[in-house]
């Protein structure tokens, strides 16, 4: 019984490795993987649609800056996230929640728990807490000697956006405005038809709980613990705070400026304030990134007291930004040719075409998690694909509330592929996309067959 249980054990364990090994070899970086999706998107682009090269180059270079707003929200994202993680009281309290884990297995279930219900909340909110929560792990599991599986914490971070089908999503929160662009069409279509309904929350729950599953099997399985040199990085970052000694020397006016409360704290609470009577006056428009990287901005002034605490922390922080900074206007572009050529509405036509009544809905969801894989982000293929999709779904008597499921669904389960969304976490921690994939694949297996498992049998 013991020579079964230990033979299990290395088959599932070379499983694994043969994973990885596979994805070391095969799967590029990140910003090689945008370009590969470039040439795919143009060579599409000539093929099925009457653009010439020439004008395919046109909607690329309008592409480009087309989501320069979302990208600088991502980056202020990561920028206030660390701000708020790199002061001294969230360091105390994150150390303290990071010190219940008694082993590593705990440790990541306790992580997924925590990330993946706020992802359902809001994906923003759960992204800045795997950053913040993650490294305060790492530490404080290393004084307990254990060594945590690095890349399976970050997948799971990342792997947290696949449970954003909830009340935040973008999407449906747009489908709920009675200004909708498709109104004249579908009419408003409330969150309680669409992300707040039985199938979707039980298929999140699914996906929530396999996962768990996943994390108790998989984790003592693990060989690839976090390098030294990865453990001192992160070290050296989460204590950099409190080894900011204040000379006291020289005070002049200078100084006092500097290292004075005050002002700070006053411009802190006062936001704060403006930012809680908005978002609670109005929370389906107003809780958004810009109210969420506002918040952390305002908390990261009263945590860290003094302009002086403060700026040594941006110093520590602008460190992250530079991968997401140069690679988001290339997906940008990706997004104008599919847009701009009208390579989308070919496509979308195209899937359409094939339907019937009863596979509609899944269609659209394959179709969707195929789209994104070029265009990962969901308020601008909606765009793309809705003007065909609502209007089919009326001439085949499909519901518009289980449509629109299935494209958020299939909007959200290709993000798992896309390093797109992972580049805030690889960033943050400093490590290869290739390292990640493995993992975020499981958690992509897992959610496709439950996503589409509900659509076939229950949403159509």
């Amino acid at each position: 019984m013991g020579c079964v249980s230990v033979k299990t054990r290395e088959t599932k364990q070379s499983f694994v490795e043969n994973l990885s090994g596979f994805c070391n070899k095969y799967i590029p970086s990140s910003f090689s993987m945008v370009l590969l999706i470039t040439v795919i998107s143009v060579v599409m682009a000539l093929f099925l649609t009457d653009s010439t090269l020439m004008s395919i180059g046109q909607n690329w270079y309008d592409g480009f800056w087309s989501m320069l707003t979302f990208s600088f929200q991502i980056c202020m994202l990561m920028f206030t996230g660390f701000l708020v993680g790199d002061s001294r009281p969230v360091k105390k309290l994150m150390q303290k929640i990071a010190k219940v884990p008694k082993s590593a297995t705990q440790a990541l279930l306790f992580y997924w728990l925590i990330v993946g219900f706020l992802g359902y909340l809001h994906f923003a909110i759960s992204m800045a807490a795997a950053m913040l929560l993650g490294r305060a792990l790492i530490v404080e599991q290393d004084k307990k000697g254990n060594k945590m599986p690095y890349h399976f914490l970050v997948a799971l971070g990342y792997g947290a956006l696949i449970l954003q089908a909830g009340p935040t999503a973008g999407s449906p929160l747009v489908m709920a405005s009675r200004y909708n662009f498709m109104a004249d069409v579908v009419g408003v279509i409330p969150l309680t038809k669409s992300m707040l309904t039985a199938p979707v929350i039980l298929m999140n729950l699914c996906i929530y709980f396999t996962v768990c599953v996943l994390i108790v099997f998989l984790t003592p399985r693990l060989k690839n613990t976090i390098s030294e040199e990865q453990l001192s990085r992160i070290k050296k970052d989460f204590l950099a705070a409190d080894e900011n000694a204040v000379s006291e020397e020289g005070r002049s006016f200078a100084w006092l400026m500097d290292h004075t409360r005050i002002f700070q704290m006053s411009m802190g609470m006062v936001g704060l304030l403006i930012c809680i009577i908005r978002v609670v006056g109005n929370f389906s428009v107003e809780f958004n990134f810009n109210a969420i990287n506002f918040l952390f901005l305002m908390l990261a002034l009263l945590f860290h007291g003094t302009p002086d605490a403060i700026l040594a922390s941006t110093g520590r922080a602008v460190k992250n930004l530079s991968g997401v900074i140069f690679q988001y206007p290339f997906y940008a572009g990706v997004f104008g040719i599919l847009n701009y050529s009208g390579l989308g509405g070919v496509l979308t036509q195209a899937f359409v075409s094939i339907s019937s009544k009863r596979t509609f809905t899944f269609l659209i969801f394959v179709f969707t998690a195929l789209l994104n894989f070029l265009v990962p982000s969901g308020g601008s293929q909606y765009m793309v694909e809705a003007p065909y999709i609502m209007p089919a779904a009326l001439q085949l008597q499909v519901p518009a509330n289980w449509v629109l499921n299935a494209f958020t669904c299939g909007d959200l389960l290709t993000n798992l592929l896309q390093p797109f969304w992972a580049l805030p976490l690889i960033v943050a921690f400093q490590v290869k996309y290739k390292d990640v994939f493995p993992y975020s694949l499981m958690i992509f297996a897992i959610s496709a067959v439950y996503m589409g498992l509900f659509f076939l049998c229950w949403m159509y």
